[in-house]
């Protein structure tokens, strides 16, 4: 139990009071072997559990941390500045070991997270902080600590690559600090005070997702906040500008979004979400919902006025009767998909009332003709192809039907639309006669 950072063991009734109970009944001298972990996880299991809610709504009324032996000086100081209650097993609960300090908590988690990325540095054989997260996200890739069967190995390389990530933003924002936050699941967050006010990123939260194998490299938090402060509400820095996302590697609660279109199927893990952000000269930055005072339906009407001036290369594929238009060539090419006048302008070069689109990946829109299932079904298993060969530019396998320029619908995998269709020799990717084809929807975008 106590290397499963994202619940809570048990609560209990003692008096009046009702006590969410995290437990480690693990050996003091097992503990000692990783002494910087333990205390790590000793409070992020505390914060976790002060934000639980019972059955009736109600707030806990404390958290109990139940040992076998007594804690580590490290790990009772977590306790303590949580505001845990001290229990050996067995015995009743008794009273705090002190308030809940946030001033305490942030010195504490800088000062063990600190610790833990100069262990990792260590261990990994570099002294760039920036070279070993790299190496670490490589590490993870090859070989990713499974959750269900190595939950310590797991939540130890989420703690890791925060540590590392957290090194570089202290480095780059030193008034940035650690501090609690009921927004992550592991409730640590990197507050950095701003002109309008802070911004609270959440690297644990992007480091589980790299452990997940679904997430982007955390080094790119580094200049997505910097833009992201540069140009608070929208109005400097940059051009704001709309970003189709995979909802998977977001956290919804943290940014500012909204859905790709109206209807039930908007909602599916497999359709993109629209995502307001910053265009810089070299990132995007993603906007946080902290410090932003304009309405999002405002903003986004603003960055979606500047979707026109994007003109992409369009190119005409051929795959037997199957006839596809390609839009490249711009860093925005998949958000033309909400660009209504390009794609009325698709409509009239493919000569058809209903248009099925896909951005399997960024940079690239991929459109053609919805006539009849036959031909959907094709397009979908050639836009899931081109989203499983797209590495960590993948953006969505979905297919999107358009009419008037307008989304109306989306088909799925699981959907209950369109069957998942199967290539035939003729325009499998190992035909030579559809070779350039392939290579062509294929290809790499920048």
């Amino acid at each position: 139990m106590h290397a499963e950072l994202d619940h809570v063991d048990r609560t209990a009734a003692v008096g009046r009071r009702t006590l969410a109970i995290q437990a480690d009944h693990r050996p003091a001298s097992e503990i000692e072997r990783e002494p910087t972990v333990a205390a790590l996880f000793a409070l992020a299991r505390v914060l976790l559990a002060w934000t639980y809610t019972l059955p009736d709504g109600r707030a806990v009324d404390g958290v109990a941390y139940e040992v076998a032996e007594p804690p580590s000086p490290l790990v009772l100081e977590a306790l303590t500045c949580a505001g845990a209650v001290l229990v050996r097993h067995g015995e009743r609960p008794g009273a705090p070991l002190g308030p809940r300090a946030p001033g305490a908590i942030s010195e504490l988690a800088a000062r063990l997270l600190g610790a833990l990325a100069r262990e990792a540095i260590a261990r990994i054989g570099v002294r760039d902080p920036a070279v070993a997260l790299r190496m670490l996200e490589d590490q993870t890739t090859v070989a990713p600590p499974p959750k269900a069967g190595a939950p310590h190995a797991y939540w130890r390389r989420v703690l890791e690559l925060s540590a590392l990530t957290g090194e570089l933003l202290r480095a780059r924002f030193p008034a940035g600090r650690w501090v609690a936050t009921d927004r992550a699941v592991v409730p640590l967050g990197f507050e950095i005070p701003g002109p309008d006010g802070t911004t609270v990123l959440l690297p644990t939260n992007r480091a589980q997702r790299v452990v997940e194998g679904a997430g982007e490299s955390l080094l790119l938090l580094l200049p997505a906040a910097a833009e992201a402060l540069a140009q608070p509400g929208g109005e400097r820095g940059g051009p704001l500008m709309p970003s189709l996302r995979d909802r998977a590697t977001l956290d919804l609660d943290e940014i500012a979004w909204v859905p790709l279109f109206d209807g039930p199927g908007a909602a599916h893990p497999e359709v993109p979400v629209i995502v307001l952000g910053v265009d810089g000269e070299t990132t995007f930055g993603v906007l946080h919902r902290a410090g932003f005072e304009r309405p999002v339906a405002e903003a986004l009407a603003e960055a979606l006025a500047r979707l026109p001036a994007v003109i992409p290369t369009i190119e005409e594929i051929h795959a037997d009767d199957l006839v596809l238009l390609a839009a490249t060539g711009s860093y925005f090419a998949a958000e033309k998909l909400l660009d209504r006048g390009f794609l009325r302008g698709l409509h009239a070069e493919l000569a058809a009332p209903v248009l099925a689109v896909a951005v399997p990946a960024r940079g690239l829109l991929v459109a053609t003709a919805a006539h009849d299932a036959a031909g959907l079904a094709r397009f979908s298993r050639l836009a899931r192809l081109r989203f499983e060969d797209s590495g960590s530019r993948a953006l969505s396998p979905a297919v999107l039907l358009v009419e008037d320029g307008a989304i109306t619908d989306a088909f799925t995998r699981g959907s209950g639309g369109v069957p998942e269709g199967t290539l035939d020799a003729e325009t499998s990717p190992a035909s030579p006669a559809r070779a350039t084809f392939w290579r062509r929807l294929f290809r790499r975008t920048s």
